[in-house]
């Protein structure tokens, strides 16, 4: 027992601040309780991150397709998030078990998550860690968006991200952001491409190499790779045109909204058919 709720003694996820137990609430909902280890809770400035995560995903509460939070506590020393469970498997996992998604499919997922990103931005956050692990395929293959805990109120006080800051996960992050530079919502458009791709391939668009400022230059200054490097299989050339403009390192050539390239993509879907 967790305050109100009963948990389970087998962790389903775990990580380097903490662990993450399935449980039930006092009206018997599925929780999933994030919990941060005292060393982690007692730290002002992750404490300080996880606060702002917990706020963020209450201005996004009602939006679909985005986690639930419900709770958050102190507890003996430990420091706790309650949200919603969602069951299913993240991208990474899925493309691990299954192997590389069909192109059809791939898009069907891509125009969730730009809807539900495009949602996101109109609110004026920018979620700075989109990739694979970070999206859901729920069991109703529904889409549903994770882990919010470097995202940035654009809105809020401060603005953007502090120039010389490196924010986002390797392989995934903008070129922008690799070179340390000021970022908005066209970094997570960059990073949904990165994404798409994976999908597409079942491999990352860029590695992490041996050291951080190998990686960051490699994907500051490497052309973005085509779908041919990685994948034998026959993709149409619409396809490879969407992914081209959604990852173009010029964020000002990018897609300027998730809007755009989901528009895009549905507007093509047809010609992609006839062009297979």
């Amino acid at each position: 027992t967790i305050s109100i709720y009963q948990v389970e003694d087998t962790p389903i996820g775990s990580g380097g601040m903490g662990r993450v137990l399935k449980g039930t609430d006092s009206q018997g909902r599925q929780v999933a309780v994030k919990e941060i280890h005292p060393e982690f809770a007692s730290d002002f400035e992750i404490r300080t991150r996880t606060e702002r995560e917990v706020e963020i995903l209450q201005i996004l509460n009602n939006t679909e397709g985005i986690v639930k939070v419900y709770d958050q506590f102190p507890l003996n020393n430990n420091f706790y998030i309650v949200m919603e469970y969602v069951d299913g498997f993240n991208i990474e996992t899925y493309v691990q078990k299954y192997g590389a998604i069909p192109y059809e499919r791939a898009v069907r997922y891509m125009t969730q998550i730009l809807e539900i990103m495009q949602s996101v931005h109109e609110k004026e956050i920018v979620h700075r860690d989109m990739k694979p692990s970070n999206i859901m395929i729920r069991n109703d293959e529904h889409i549903c968006i994770l882990d919010f805990g470097i995202a940035k109120d654009m809105g809020g006080q401060g603005g953007g991200t502090v120039i010389g800051t490196i924010i986002g996960s390797d392989g995934y992050m903008s070129p922008e952001q690799a070179d340390g530079f000021s970022i908005d919502h066209r970094a997570d458009i960059y990073a949904l491409g990165c994404v798409f791709y994976f999908m597409l391939t079942g491999h990352h668009a860029y590695n992490t190499l041996s050291s951080d400022f190998e990686t960051r230059t490699n994907i500051a200054k490497t052309p973005f790779p085509k779908l041919s490097k990685h994948s034998k299989k026959a993709f149409p050339a619409k396809l490879q045109e969407i992914l081209d403009h959604a990852t173009d390192k010029n964020m000002i050539k990018r897609y300027q909204s998730c809007r755009e390239f989901r528009k895009d993509l549905e507007k093509k879907m047809d010609v992609l058919n006839m062009d297979y």
